[in-house]
C-alpha cells in the first residue's frame, strides 16, 4: 500500500500510484540530470584547472630552457667580449713593453756609443802622444846632432883660429 491507494486499484483509470510513480522518476532523472550536470560542469573545471596547471607547468620549463640557454648565450657573449678586452688590453701592454724596450735599448746604444766614442778618442789620444813623443824625440835627437855638429864647426873655427894665432 502506497498512499492509501492499492495495486487492484491500479488496473483503473488513471491511478495515483502510477502518477506518484511517474512524478517520482521525473524528480529522480531530472536530479539525476542536475546532479550530472553538476559533476560534468565539476570534472569539466577540474579539466581546465589541470590543462592550466599544465600548461602553466609547460610553460615554466620553457621558460627555464630559455633562460637556461639566455644564459649561456649571456655567458658566451660575455665571455667573448672579455677575451676581446684582455687581447685588446694585452696588444696595448706588449706595445708599451716593447716601446720601453726599445727606449731602454736606446739608452744603452747610447752609451755604448758614448764609451765607444771615449775608449777611440782615449786610443787617438795616446797615439798622438806616441806619435808626437817619437817626433819629438827625433826631433830632440836631430836638434842635438845639428847643434853638436855646429858646436864641432864652432870649435874646429876657434881652434884653427887659435892654431893660426899661436902660428903667426
Amino acid at each position: 500500500m502506497f498512499g492509501g491507494l492499492h495495486r487492484t486499484c491500479c488496473t483503473r483509470a488513471p491511478c495515483r500510484w502510477a502518477q506518484l510513480r511517474a512524478s517520482a522518476t521525473a524528480l529522480q532523472a531530472a536530479w539525476r540530470a542536475r546532479e550530472g550536470c553538476l559533476q560534468l560542469h565539476q570534472q569539466r573545471s577540474a579539466a581546465v584547472v589541470l590543462q592550466a596547471a599544465w600548461r602553466m607547468h609547460a610553460a615554466r620549463q620553457r621558460l627555464q630552457a630559455t633562460a637556461a640557454a639566455a644564459t649561456l648565450v649571456q655567458a658566451w657573449v660575455r665571455g667573448a667580449a672579455a677575451r676581446r678586452a684582455y687581447a685588446a688590453v694585452q696588444r696595448g701592454v706588449v706595445l708599451a713593453q716593447a716601446v720601453w724596450r726599445a727606449r731602454v735599448a736606446q739608452q744603452r746604444l747610447r752609451k755604448v756609443k758614448q764609451a765607444v766614442v771615449a775608449m777611440q778618442a782615449a786610443w787617438r789620444a795616446r797615439a798622438q802622444r806616441q806619435a808626437y813623443a817619437r817626433a819629438r824625440g827625433a826631433v830632440v835627437t836631430l836638434q842635438a846632432a845639428w847643434r853638436g855638429r855646429q858646436e864641432r864647426l864652432h870649435y874646429m873655427q876657434q881652434l884653427e883660429a887659435a892654431v893660426a894665432l899661436q902660428v903667426s
